[in-house]
């Protein structure tokens, strides 16, 4: 599907996810991308994140590969971003008469699905249940999340990782924590598909979660900031702070919130 992508033109990793038949699996085409062997002949230049930005770690020289070869096709970055609705490909229906593929803004975008809501927990026997999930900003970030507007939670190789993810109940919500780059909580995201096996691997040990978008927060919470609070001294990021999906209190929650500025989602 990369290769169809034009000269001049960029796709962003939700939308090959998409042509491809996987929808909501931006994730799994930027590691796809990520693990290619250098002498591909696949244009991955060609891809960035539904922002319009450069999903590399600043400090790799991929980023600045990406960013050279696509100015050599004509794109123009402005602060670091490309305008989709100028530079952005749609590829032509079947049927349609030949012509140079489209910039997505030549097109209607069709009306986002409903999501589920906490709404549909309401029937569960026990409340709603708080996590912490981590993303490396430069493979998937919240402003990846929020623009695909559902992807699935793969990659755990951890078994109490795993454990936790196989707890997770529809209409749970969890912080979404940038790791690696920035270290701070920027998001709630809902569960809103139940575990269920793992798409990128044979292996029935892994499983995956559906998740959505419920919230920025308007100010980001720091690791530092988390670590030095008293409130969350016993909070599984300060504890065992290499897990990637853990637990949080509700206690613990609507503290990250307060500290964020943010008021607790309806």
């Amino acid at each position: 599907m990369v290769r169809r992508i034009p000269r001049g033109r960029v796709a962003s990793y939700g939308q090959v996810a998409a042509l491809a038949g996987l929808a909501g699996h931006a994730r799994q085409v930027g590691y796809a991308l990520h693990a290619l062997p250098e002498d591909n002949e696949v244009p991955w230049h060609r891809v960035v994140n539904a922002a319009g930005r450069i999903s590399l770690r600043r400090e790799s020289s991929g980023g600045a590969l990406q960013r050279a070869l696509l100015e050599t096709e004509g794109i123009v970055f402005h602060a670091g971003r490309i305008d989709l609705q100028r530079y952005g490909w749609a590829p032509r229906q079947r049927g349609a008469s030949p012509r140079e593929e489209t910039p997505v803004a030549a097109r209607r975008s069709p009306a986002p699905a409903k999501r589920a809501t906490a709404k549909t927990a309401a029937s569960r026997t026990r409340g709603r249940a708080y996590w912490l999930v981590k993303s490396e900003p430069f493979k998937y970030s919240w402003d990846d999340l929020n623009r695909d507007g559902r992807t699935y939670w793969d990659g755990v190789r951890n078994y109490t990782a795993r454990n936790n993810l196989q707890a997770m109940k529809a209409g749970d919500w969890a912080l979404y924590y940038h790791s690696n780059e920035g270290k701070e909580v920027v998001g709630i995201a809902e569960i809103v598909r139940e575990a269920y096996p793992d798409p990128t691997t044979d292996d029935e040990r892994w499983v995956v979660v559906d998740v959505v978008p419920v919230a920025p927060l308007t100010e980001p919470v720091t690791l530092a900031t988390i670590k030095g609070d008293p409130a969350l001294r016993d909070m599984v990021l300060v504890r065992q702070s290499r897990l990637s999906v853990m637990p949080v209190s509700a206690k613990e929650f609507s503290r990250v919130l307060k500290l964020g500025k943010t008021a607790r989602p309806r």
